[in-house]
């Protein structure tokens, strides 16, 4: 199965934004691509591998390639939907499904709706080069699509947490940086910060900010306005000698051999 971090180019080889009538429906028949289809008015029944689903407005249904399919509309409140089928242009996954699950609602958003009307205009004008535009918008969606499943909006969710630390961290590299600010700013306890810090970074709060402030130090050391003291103080360092060893910790040289080294390149 693709992840959601695969790249791949989807191939659109049919779109429609599909207004049904009362006996509108897709005839019983074995699919040689991938069917996207997202509900904005009215129901509709999709049958895949001869599994029923009953689709309301906000619901997105994805059928794979090589699935059995077959739908029917509610006579009374006659499917108003917007339909892709494509393929994905390297042979090695075309087959494989996209980690999605058959039919997951993710509401009505004007950005969302635009995103398709849009696609809609480019799909029918089809001037020269529209394909590029086309496999772009549908990325486009693709992604907003991903970006609402539940368990990416919790990634997301934590990715934005982490995103606030990092800047407030970059904003106060020269000061004393509180654990206990650190947590309200994202309104965590600290064990649980410092934990979910080092899982989407690689690093610990402390690792993170001696990076920065260390890599701030090179670049004031590299102006030769700062001596290696006045460096150290300003990048949060009351003590040179641990700072020299921070420093060479990180960056492989002293803070002196590393200023020799800018002398000599």
């Amino acid at each position: 199965m693709l992840t959601n971090d695969d790249v791949f180019l989807p191939v659109i080889q049919y779109f429609i934004e599909r207004k049904g009538t009362a006996s509108w429906q897709i005839k019983k028949d074995k699919i040689c691509f991938h069917d996207l289809t997202y509900i904005y008015k009215g129901k509709a029944t999709y049958f895949v591998n001869e599994q029923s689903f009953e689709l309301n407005p906000g619901d997105i249904i994805y059928v794979p390639k090589g699935s059995i399919r077959e739908a029917v509309t509610d006579p009374d409140d006659p499917v108003h939907s917007f339909a892709f089928n494509f393929n994905i242009a390297y042979p090695s996954v075309d087959d494989d499904p996209l980690p999605l699950d058959t039919v997951f609602n993710i509401s009505e958003d004007p950005y969302f709706i635009k995103l398709l009307r849009e696609y809609n205009i480019v799909w029918l004008e089809r001037k020269d080069g529209f394909s590029l535009k086309a496999s772009g918008l549908f990325m486009m969606i693709l992604h907003y699509i991903y970006s609402r499943l539940p368990s990416q909006a919790d990634k997301q969710a934590a990715d934005l947490r982490i995103e606030k630390l990092k800047k407030y961290i970059v904003n106060h590299y020269h000061e004393k940086i509180d654990k206990e600010i650190l947590a309200s700013l994202v309104q965590l306890n600290t064990v649980y910060m410092g934990s979910l810090f080092r899982k989407k970074t690689g690093y610990t709060i402390n690792e993170y900010t001696q990076r920065i402030r260390i890599n701030k130090a090179c670049d004031m050391l590299a102006t030769g306005e700062y001596s290696v003291s006045e460096t150290a103080l300003k990048c949060g360092f009351e003590d040179i000698f641990y700072f020299s060893k921070v420093f060479k910790k990180i960056i492989g040289l002293s803070p002196s051999e590393w200023c020799k080294s800018l002398k000599q390149a």
